[in-house]
Protein backbone atom coordinates (compact mmCIF):
# COMPACT_ATOMS: atom_id res chain seq x y z
CA UNK A 1 0.00 0.00 0.00
CA UNK A 2 1.13 3.51 -0.66
CA UNK A 3 2.14 5.76 2.26
CA UNK A 4 -0.54 8.28 1.19
CA UNK A 5 -3.24 5.62 1.40
CA UNK A 6 -2.09 4.48 4.83
CA UNK A 7 -2.10 8.07 6.08
CA UNK A 8 -5.60 8.62 4.68
CA UNK A 9 -6.89 5.54 6.52
CA UNK A 10 -5.21 6.46 9.80
CA UNK A 11 -6.22 10.13 9.67
CA UNK A 12 -9.86 9.18 9.26
CA UNK A 13 -10.74 12.59 7.86
CA UNK A 14 -14.31 12.12 9.04
CA UNK A 15 -15.00 9.04 6.90
CA UNK A 16 -17.05 6.46 8.76
CA UNK A 17 -17.36 3.93 5.96
CA UNK A 18 -14.24 3.17 3.91
CA UNK A 19 -12.55 0.11 2.45
CA UNK A 20 -9.06 -0.58 1.18
CA UNK A 21 -8.82 -2.81 -1.88
CA UNK A 22 -5.30 -4.15 -2.42
CA UNK A 23 -6.05 -5.35 -5.95
CA UNK A 24 -7.01 -1.86 -7.09
CA UNK A 25 -4.54 -0.14 -4.79
CA UNK A 26 -7.03 2.35 -3.52
CA UNK A 27 -9.23 3.56 -0.76
CA UNK A 28 -12.90 3.21 -1.57
CA UNK A 29 -15.45 5.51 0.04
CA UNK A 30 -19.13 5.33 -0.91
CA UNK A 31 -20.56 8.51 -2.40
CA UNK A 32 -24.10 9.38 -3.38
CA UNK A 33 -24.56 10.98 -6.78
CA UNK A 34 -27.71 12.43 -8.25
CA UNK A 35 -29.39 10.04 -10.66
CA UNK A 36 -30.77 11.29 -13.95
CA UNK A 37 -34.47 12.05 -13.85
CA UNK A 38 -36.68 9.31 -15.23
CA UNK A 39 -39.96 10.04 -16.98
CA UNK A 40 -43.05 9.10 -15.01
CA UNK A 41 -45.48 6.60 -16.49
CA UNK A 42 -48.89 8.06 -17.15
CA UNK A 43 -52.31 6.50 -17.58
CA UNK A 44 -52.65 5.39 -21.18
CA UNK A 45 -48.93 4.61 -21.57
CA UNK A 46 -48.50 1.32 -23.39
CA UNK A 47 -46.14 0.04 -20.67
CA UNK A 48 -48.93 0.37 -18.10
CA UNK A 49 -51.55 -1.24 -20.31
CA UNK A 50 -49.84 -4.63 -20.71
CA UNK A 51 -48.50 -7.10 -18.20
CA UNK A 52 -46.00 -9.93 -18.77
CA UNK A 53 -47.09 -13.55 -19.03
CA UNK A 54 -46.92 -15.39 -15.74
CA UNK A 55 -48.32 -15.14 -12.24
CA UNK A 56 -48.72 -12.18 -9.91
CA UNK A 57 -48.54 -12.86 -6.17
CA UNK A 58 -50.56 -10.43 -4.05
CA UNK A 59 -50.03 -10.33 -0.28
CA UNK A 60 -53.16 -9.18 1.50
CA UNK A 61 -54.83 -10.58 -1.58
CA UNK A 62 -58.17 -11.48 0.00
CA UNK A 63 -58.80 -7.98 1.35
CA UNK A 64 -60.24 -5.05 -0.57
CA UNK A 65 -56.93 -3.47 -1.61
CA UNK A 66 -55.46 -6.79 -2.77
CA UNK A 67 -58.57 -7.70 -4.75
CA UNK A 68 -58.63 -4.28 -6.42
CA UNK A 69 -54.95 -4.72 -7.38
CA UNK A 70 -55.77 -8.15 -8.83
CA UNK A 71 -58.71 -6.75 -10.83
CA UNK A 72 -56.45 -4.03 -12.22
CA UNK A 73 -53.86 -6.59 -13.31
CA UNK A 74 -56.50 -8.81 -14.91
CA UNK A 75 -57.91 -5.80 -16.78
CA UNK A 76 -54.41 -5.39 -18.27
CA UNK A 77 -54.24 -9.02 -19.37
CA UNK A 78 -52.86 -10.91 -16.35
CA UNK A 79 -53.91 -14.55 -16.53
CA UNK A 80 -52.44 -15.87 -13.27
CA UNK A 81 -53.21 -14.47 -9.81
CA UNK A 82 -52.07 -15.83 -6.44
CA UNK A 83 -53.99 -14.29 -3.54
CA UNK A 84 -52.00 -14.66 -0.31
CA UNK A 85 -53.43 -13.89 3.13
CA UNK A 86 -53.00 -14.94 6.75
CA UNK A 87 -56.33 -16.80 6.82
CA UNK A 88 -56.51 -17.77 3.16
CA UNK A 89 -60.22 -17.00 3.22
CA UNK A 90 -62.05 -14.19 1.45
CA UNK A 91 -63.21 -11.39 3.75
CA UNK A 92 -67.04 -11.64 3.75
CA UNK A 93 -67.46 -7.94 2.93
CA UNK A 94 -65.21 -8.43 -0.14
CA UNK A 95 -67.14 -11.40 -1.62
CA UNK A 96 -68.50 -9.25 -4.46
CA UNK A 97 -64.99 -8.13 -5.50
CA UNK A 98 -63.76 -11.71 -5.34
CA UNK A 99 -66.65 -12.87 -7.56
CA UNK A 100 -65.83 -10.12 -10.11
CA UNK A 101 -62.17 -11.18 -10.10
CA UNK A 102 -62.98 -14.86 -10.45
CA UNK A 103 -65.40 -14.20 -13.31
CA UNK A 104 -62.96 -11.92 -15.15
CA UNK A 105 -60.17 -14.50 -14.92
CA UNK A 106 -62.44 -17.34 -16.06
CA UNK A 107 -63.57 -15.20 -18.98
CA UNK A 108 -60.02 -14.92 -20.29
CA UNK A 109 -58.90 -18.44 -19.45
CA UNK A 110 -56.85 -17.45 -16.41
CA UNK A 111 -56.14 -19.13 -13.10
CA UNK A 112 -56.74 -17.97 -9.54
CA UNK A 113 -55.21 -19.53 -6.43
CA UNK A 114 -55.65 -18.64 -2.76
CA UNK A 115 -52.70 -19.34 -0.51
CA UNK A 116 -52.35 -19.08 3.25
CA UNK A 117 -49.27 -17.26 4.57
CA UNK A 118 -48.52 -14.42 6.96
CA UNK A 119 -46.49 -11.83 5.01
CA UNK A 120 -45.02 -10.61 8.32
CA UNK A 121 -43.57 -14.03 9.21
CA UNK A 122 -40.44 -15.28 7.40
CA UNK A 123 -41.10 -18.98 8.05
CA UNK A 124 -44.70 -18.70 6.87
CA UNK A 125 -43.66 -16.96 3.64
CA UNK A 126 -40.84 -19.49 3.07
CA UNK A 127 -43.27 -22.39 3.46
CA UNK A 128 -45.68 -20.77 0.99
CA UNK A 129 -42.89 -20.24 -1.58
CA UNK A 130 -41.89 -23.91 -1.23
CA UNK A 131 -45.49 -24.84 -2.13
CA UNK A 132 -45.48 -22.94 -5.45
CA UNK A 133 -43.96 -25.84 -7.47
CA UNK A 134 -46.85 -28.03 -6.28
CA UNK A 135 -49.10 -25.61 -8.19
CA UNK A 136 -46.86 -25.97 -11.24
CA UNK A 137 -45.23 -22.58 -10.68
CA UNK A 138 -41.64 -21.47 -10.44
CA UNK A 139 -40.07 -18.41 -8.83
CA UNK A 140 -37.07 -18.50 -11.19
CA UNK A 141 -38.03 -17.07 -14.58
CA UNK A 142 -34.58 -17.92 -16.02
CA UNK A 143 -35.15 -21.63 -15.40
CA UNK A 144 -38.32 -21.47 -17.44
CA UNK A 145 -37.00 -19.91 -20.64
CA UNK A 146 -38.30 -22.21 -23.31
CA UNK A 147 -40.23 -24.23 -20.73
CA UNK A 148 -43.96 -24.56 -20.28
CA UNK A 149 -44.30 -23.87 -16.55
CA UNK A 150 -45.44 -20.33 -15.75
CA UNK A 151 -43.23 -18.19 -13.61
CA UNK A 152 -43.82 -15.62 -10.93
CA UNK A 153 -43.48 -12.27 -12.71
CA UNK A 154 -44.69 -9.79 -10.13
CA UNK A 155 -45.47 -9.20 -6.47
CA UNK A 156 -47.93 -6.68 -5.07
CA UNK A 157 -47.64 -6.08 -1.32
CA UNK A 158 -51.13 -5.06 -0.23
CA UNK A 159 -51.06 -6.64 3.24
CA UNK A 160 -51.72 -4.28 6.10
CA UNK A 161 -49.19 -4.45 8.92
CA UNK A 162 -50.53 -4.67 12.48
CA UNK A 163 -49.57 -1.58 14.49
CA UNK A 164 -46.94 -3.51 16.49
CA UNK A 165 -44.92 -4.06 13.33
CA UNK A 166 -44.29 -0.35 12.88
CA UNK A 167 -41.70 -0.31 15.70
CA UNK A 168 -38.59 -2.04 14.30
CA UNK A 169 -37.03 -2.34 17.76
CA UNK A 170 -39.95 -4.52 18.89
CA UNK A 171 -39.86 -6.96 15.96
CA UNK A 172 -38.66 -10.53 16.24
CA UNK A 173 -36.01 -11.75 13.79
CA UNK A 174 -38.67 -13.65 11.83
CA UNK A 175 -40.86 -10.53 11.56
CA UNK A 176 -37.91 -8.43 10.41
CA UNK A 177 -36.78 -11.03 7.82
CA UNK A 178 -40.29 -11.26 6.34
Amino acid sequence: ASPQLLLALLAGEGETDAAFRAESGGLLVPRLRPAPAMPLARAGDEALDQVPDGYFLITGGTGGLGLLAALSLVARGAKGILLVSRRGAIDPQEAGLFDRLSGALQGQGGELHRLKADAADYESVSAMVRELPRLGLTTDQRAEEGGSSPGLVGIVHAAQAPLGYLDLAQQSQSQFMA
